[in-house]
């Protein structure tokens, strides 16, 4: 789920200066019980009204709140640390397919995670209503995603392999995260000029089998596919054929700047190129409904350091000597208390970013102000709601409380 990116871009636009926390005085204490989504959504390719605001296939008048867990950081962040309360669903990071397409565990970890969700959900409350699913593949695990949809033996193999971890974890769906079939993921993955068209033959098997494991289980399982953000991601797809086959898509607005990057930028912008808004519209454009569509929140933001003020005096949009870190939400909330960081808000991106004057040090930053301003994004375009990457970096819980307060608003 999380991805890498690349493009640079500056929104530029009137900045506001705000100094200390704008806005978590007002959340502290929040606790929320979340409605639950408990109607089935009917399977992909049902169709849903133009212009409903509630979610497609549920009786809720809410968006739904998802959120993601890190597998690899059991030992600092448990299953049993997951705010259910204020989730609809909940996504596991992440299986692996090898090249003859089956589907295993990268870590020793995923194992005893996946059977304590198991088991979290059936002791009951908090997480007995939260939908669960995992996701197959991610940034650092989709070197073999080629082989594995290359032909309709290794397609059948990463079906059959998945539903059965599904099954065997009681789990209500997966995710198909190919870090890219059209290319410019890691390095080391493998590639091929017609993974464009085998990625839409791999989600069309998967959908087979799990139409197929619905009826013979007699539940609702879902289909869901990571969405890039970048246009030159999105095009070469068949999105329409994708549209017809998955429930609906997570679209990772974020990660628009990183160590590759030769200025300073937002790591996701709300408005701009790049930007959330060109993502929703890329997508929308290509035939995937705004209904079928997930909003990405980065719960982190990218910190730069040696960064000289430039003429606006606040470091946007400059060259930068070292890129410091992804720096996770407690930590840039450490930083916005901080007296030497000053905060700042991008009129035009809707995003705010951070800026130490003296040690010349640079901030994409998050906060709750940010997150609300998103959320409201996700439902004022009729989106199916709003997700989280990843739940490890919010340990004091304000960003998923701003999430699921607007939402619930």
């Amino acid at each position: 789920m999380n991805g890498s990116l690349l493009i640079d871009n500056r929104c530029n636009g009137v900045t506001s200066l705000i100094r200390g926390p704008p806005y978590a005085e007002c959340m502290s204490g929040f606790e929320l019980s979340r409605r639950r989504l408990l109607a089935a959504v009917p399977m992909a390719g049902a169709a849903t009204i133009a212009g409903c605001s509630s979610v497609p296939g549920t009786e809720s008048e809410n968006a739904v709140v998802q959120g993601w867990y890190p597998g690899w950081k059991r030992d600092e962040y448990p299953p049993d640390a997951v705010p259910f309360s204020r989730l609809d669903e909940l996504y596991y990071a992440n299986l692996e397919p090898d090249p003859d397409g089956t589907v295993v565990f990268p870590s020793d970890d995923d194992e005893p995670n996946m059977a304590e969700f198991r088991d979290l959900k059936r002791e009951g409350e908090p997480a007995e209503d939260v939908r669960m699913g995992f996701a197959v593949g991610g940034w650092e695990s989709s070197q073999h995603f080629s082989d594995a949809a290359r032909t309709q033996e290794n397609r059948e193999r990463f079906a059959e392999t998945t539903i059965a971890m599904m099954r065997e974890y009681d789990f209500d769906g997966f995710e198909i995260d190919w870090e890219f079939p059209t290319g410019g993921g890691l390095e080391e993955n493998v590639e091929r000029e017609e993974d464009t068209e085998n990625v839409i033959e791999l989600v069309e098997e998967c959908r087979t089998q799990l139409d197929d494991a619905m009826d013979e289980d007699d539940r609702e399982y879902r289909l869901s596919y990571s969405a890039p953000s970048q246009p030159e991601h999105v095009t070469p797809l068949d999105v329409s054929a994708l549209a017809d086959l998955v429930d609906w898509i997570n679209v990772m607005s974020y990660d628009m700047v990183d160590e590759s990057s030769s200025e300073t930028a937002h790591n996701a912008p709300l408005y701009g190129s790049p930007s959330t808004n060109e993502a929703v519209e890329t997508w929308a454009d290509e035939g995937m409904s705004r209904a079928d569509m997930m909003i990405g929140h980065a719960f982190y933001g990218r910190a730069f350091d040696g960064v000289d003020p430039g003429p606006d005096d606040d470091g946007l949009g400059q060259p930068f000597e070292e890129y410091e870190a992804t720096l996770p939400y407690d930590e840039i909330s450490a930083r916005i208390d901080d007296p030497s960081w000053d905060r700042y808000w991008d009129e035009d991106a809707a995003a705010p970013y951070l800026y130490d004057p003296d040690d010349r040090n640079w901030v994409s930053a998050t906060d709750p102000e940010y997150v609300e301003t998103k959320t409201t994004y996700a439902l004022d375009e009729e989106c199916r709601g709003v997700f989280c990457w990843e739940l490890a970096y919010d340990a004091n819980e304000e960003l998923i409380d701003a999430m699921a307060e607007t939402v619930d608003d």
